[in-house]
């Protein structure tokens, strides 16, 4: 769309969605709040997306950071030219993407029934919070067809320990509060990859 286009009912509903989503958790935001806040009828987010799941998905993939080992078949996340520049570019896009969408899922937690709920509501639609640390696997299964990474690396165990130590960062974000600074980030990430990537290319 190009920058001077007014936004169509579908964007100003996923930027709705977000913002609310964000701000109240993905089980207190409603639909009807949800189109309120983008001056529709509820009917027009069901003309729009199928459910409240599909409108949780189309927010991930269009209004939250990008993570370049989902949508991209190469191996060059962030255009980096070594495989320690790509580890940084992915750690950094992961704990971004974590970091907008911790406080959207929290709230399902607290209710089991609503969890059961949603959790069959994303599996059925494909998706899943497995999705990312498998994404990362193939990324360095990918670095380990070129050579980059040696043959018998522990691909799913360094996939883990990535995927896992990002989601930990933007929990104690989310926690703590900006009042409480956390790593710097450029700290953060060189810590991650000195922890993994000696056992990614040792020989």
């Amino acid at each position: 769309m190009p920058d001077n286009a007014a936004p169509t009912a579908r964007d100003r509903i996923l930027d709705a969605a977000a913002s609310t989503m964000r701000d109240r958790g993905l089980s207190r935001a409603t639909t009807k709040e949800i189109a309120a806040v983008a001056g529709y009828s509820e009917a027009m987010i069901y003309k729009l997306f199928d459910d409240k799941v599909d409108l949780f998905l189309s927010v991930l993939r269009e209004r939250v950071p990008v993570v370049d080992i989902l949508t991209r078949t190469d191996r060059t996340p962030g255009a980096s030219s070594t495989l320690e520049g790509r580890l940084v570019a992915t750690i950094e896009q992961i704990t971004a993407f974590y970091r907008q969408t911790f406080a959207i899922g929290a709230s399902l937690f607290s209710d089991a029934e609503l969890l059961e709920r949603h959790r069959a509501a994303v599996m059925a639609h494909g998706a899943g919070p497995a999705l990312l640390p498998a994404a990362v696997a193939r990324f360095l299964q990918n670095e380990q067809h070129t050579g980059t990474i040696v043959a018998g690396a522990p691909i799913n165990g360094a996939a883990s320990a990535i995927a896992g130590a990002c989601y930990l960062r933007a929990f104690l974000e989310q926690f703590y509060g900006p009042e409480h600074p956390q790593e710097p980030m450029a700290e953060f990430t060189a810590s991650v990859i000195a922890t993994v990537l000696p056992a990614l290319i040792a020989a």
